[in-house]
């Protein structure tokens, strides 16, 4: 994660410094950092697996076939399970002792890591890795009476992060930087803030910022979900995880960075996080579509009359729950 930040801030201080103006005036950052999107893991089923041919799958233990997924990471987040990701791939809606097999047979986890897509220097996209899992040895072993239809599910668990980076404005007197002229050149205290996201189904969006009085001023955002799946508690329970039980207290819950590059003059104190100066962090629970959090940023260099933009990131990290149903036609073979 470090290494990625240190990136990030790398290509923000290029744009900034090529969004000033041909007669030297700032005209605020022009930047993006992310490829964007809503896309994090994406799963299709292999070919084949399982075959949709009929006559392909017998009952009486005849026609043994596989069911599998080739799992691409599309989004911006870097997977790897030896640092505590989870990417969990289960099979549901199956007898495991009609088909041959145990229930653990119908769980896997991915032990090799998935890196996301990336933006290169020169603004090429590159892809991320894909990884393929198979459950093998599957086969129907009851007889029956006709041909019989099996839908299932395979479901994919996977640990994920979204970031997020907006340009907002600080000062050590916020209400004369609102009446000054020369402050206004360099950035506005009040009004809504641009917001980049990398890509992945959940988004900081609404990003604004408004006076407070003396060096502290109000920025107001919303975590919004723009994907399909459902989510849980960044590196949770992984005995059971993405658990769907109602009582289950990972559910909808996100853990919220919000920070300023280090070497910042300010202090950050957000509702509902815990603050240690330039990073306020903790969980929120999104139980609707979108959650609103509101931020205190105090400007502490004691410089008289400094204004500047400073970078703001807010990122998000979860574990992401998404379905992909299927069936099968058991052939009865007399």
């Amino acid at each position: 994660m470090n290494k990625k930040i240190l990136l990030l801030l790398l290509v923000m201080s290029m744009f900034i410094l090529a969004a000033c103006s041909s007669n030297g005036q700032p005209t605020g950052p022009s930047f993006n950092p992310f490829l964007g999107g809503t896309d994090s893991l994406v799963s299709s089923y292999i070919p084949g697996q399982p075959p949709k041919e009929e006559g392909a799958i017998l009952n009486r233990g005849r026609t043994p076939f596989s069911i599998g997924l080739e799992i691409s990471n599309k989004g911006e987040y870097d997977i790897d399970p030896s640092a505590g990701d989870l990417i969990d791939v289960r099979v549901k809606g199956l007898q495991p002792t009609q088909f041959g097999v145990t229930s653990s047979d119908l769980e896997q986890q991915v032990t090799a890591p998935l890196r996301g897509a990336s933006r290169s220097f020169d603004g090429t996209r590159i892809e991320g890795e894909l990884t393929l899992v198979s459950f093998d040895n599957l086969n129907y072993m009851p007889p029956s009476q006709g041909d019989i239809p099996r839908s299932f599910v395979t479901q994919v668990c996977f640990d994920y992060a979204t970031l997020s980076t907006s340009a907002i404005c600080l000062a050590d007197d916020v209400t004369g930087s609102i009446t000054s002229q020369s402050a206004r050149e360099i950035c506005t205290i009040s009004g809504a803030k641009q917001t980049r996201n990398s890509a992945g189904p959940l988004h900081v969006v609404n990003m604004r910022q408004q006076a407070s009085g003396g060096n502290r001023v109000n920025v107001m955002f919303d975590v919004t979900h723009v994907g399909q799946g459902e989510i849980y508690r960044y590196r949770g329970n992984n005995a059971n995880p993405c658990d769907d039980a109602i009582a289950n207290p990972e559910k909808h819950e996100v853990y919220v960075e919000v920070s300023l590059p280090a070497g910042s003059t300010a202090n950050i104190e957000c509702s509902g996080l815990t603050s240690t100066g330039l990073m306020a962090s903790g969980h929120i629970r999104m139980f609707s579509r979108d959650r609103s959090v509101t931020c205190t940023i105090e400007d502490t260099s004691g410089q008289a009359g400094l204004i500047y933009e400073d970078m703001l990131q807010v990122d998000l990290y979860y574990r992401y729950l998404l379905r992909y149903p299927n069936h099968i036609i058991i052939k009865d073979a007399q």
